[in-house]
């Protein structure tokens, strides 16, 4: 009888292990495969042209390479990154154990490209980095002004497990601008 109860106890107990790691497991397929279907969508530019796809994000020295959505909901993070236009500024937002997590090995001077709807591509190279309080980010993104910068926030440190304390907040000025040369290859600009 004794051993019927061990037999049940880790039947039980592998179960529950099941129930833990289902969801966080269904979590990483499901943006694996957003990832692989918004990267096939870009490169063949028939995403919807009202639909959530923003921009493409390169950081070549992080290995991002990235859809980003537009807008911030709780269910487009969980997908991708976001952008959030702020006064003058471009914010863009992801979680740091998923989209952001090649974050921890920028530095200052780096290259971030960012290619938008209509093919115009955007340069910036990385000019600050601020650790900040999570309750004081919404103070310090009102404080950065006219600077027509990138800005790159995430939970930080990077290798806590649960909520994090803080925010990195990652500064980018624009560098080159480059048009369109074919607009009539991205069907998303109006005529």
């Amino acid at each position: 009888m004794s051993l019927s109860k061990h037999y049940y106890f880790w039947v039980l107990l592998l179960i529950c292990g099941c129930i833990v790691i289902a969801r966080p497991a269904g979590r990483r397929v499901k943006r694996s495969l957003f990832h692989w279907q918004s990267a096939q969508q870009w490169e063949q530019r028939t995403a919807a042209p009202n639909g959530p796809e923003s921009a493409w994000l390169t950081i070549p020295s992080a290995g991002i390479d990235t859809l980003v959505l537009n807008g911030f909901t709780a269910q487009q993070l969980n997908l991708a990154p976001c952008l959030e236009p702020i006064l003058n500024n471009t914010l863009i937002l992801s979680h740091r154990d998923t989209h952001f997590r090649g974050l921890k090995n920028i530095n200052l001077g780096d290259e971030i490209r960012l290619e938008h709807r209509d093919g115009t591509q955007q340069t910036y190279r990385i000019s600050d980095t601020l650790i900040i309080d999570a309750s004081e980010s919404e103070k310090v993104l009102r404080n950065i002004r006219n600077r027509n910068s990138l800005i790159l926030l995430t939970c930080y440190p990077f290798n806590i497990i649960g909520p994090a304390p803080s925010r990195i907040l990652i500064l980018a000025d624009p560098i080159q601008t480059l048009e369109n040369s074919h607009p009539e290859t991205h069907p998303y600009i109006r005529k």
